[in-house]
C-alpha cells in the first residue's frame, strides 16, 4: 500500500508553519484551521500589533492599573504563562517586555537581525 503524502508551508507570527497530510483532500481544511487559530493568537498576544488584546493592556497600563476582559485565547496565553513562571521558579517570565525592547527586539526578528546591530 503506497501512502501519499501533501504538505505545505506558510508563514505566521514570526515563524514558518508546516501541515502533513496523508489525506489530500485533508490539507486544505488543515491549513485554514491552523491559519484561523494562529490569526486568533496573533489578534490575542501579539506585541507586534498595536491592537492585540495584550498590547491594548500594555498601553493602558503605561499610566494607570488596570483589569480587562479578556478573549479566550488571550486567558489561556496568560494562564500559560504564568504556569511557566511558576513551574520554572521565575526563569520564565512574562513582565520582561521592557527589558526585551529595550535590548532591540522591538520588531519582527527578520528585521531586528537585519539591523546587525544589538543592544
Amino acid at each position: 500500500m503506497t501512502i501519499t503524502q501533501q504538505a505545505t508551508e506558510f508563514a505566521a507570527i514570526g515563524t514558518t508553519h508546516s501541515i502533513l497530510t496523508t489525506d489530500p483532500d485533508a490539507l486544505s481544511p488543515a491549513v485554514a484551521i491552523a491559519q484561523a487559530r494562529l490569526d486568533e493568537l496573533d489578534r490575542a498576544v501579539s506585541r507586534f500589533r498595536d491592537d492585540s488584546e495584550v498590547m491594548r493592556l500594555a498601553a493602558a497600563a503605561t499610566s494607570n492599573e488596570v483589569w480587562c476582559f479578556g478573549s479566550a485565547v488571550f486567558v489561556d496565553q496568560v494562564d500559560a504563562a504564568l504556569h511557566a513562571a511558576r513551574i520554572s521558579g521565575g526563569l520564565v517570565d512574562l513582565t520582561v517586555g521592557r527589558a526585551v525592547l529595550a535590548a532591540g527586539y522591538d520588531a519582527d526578528l527578520p528585521e531586528v537581525l537585519a539591523r546587525r546591530t544589538f543592544a
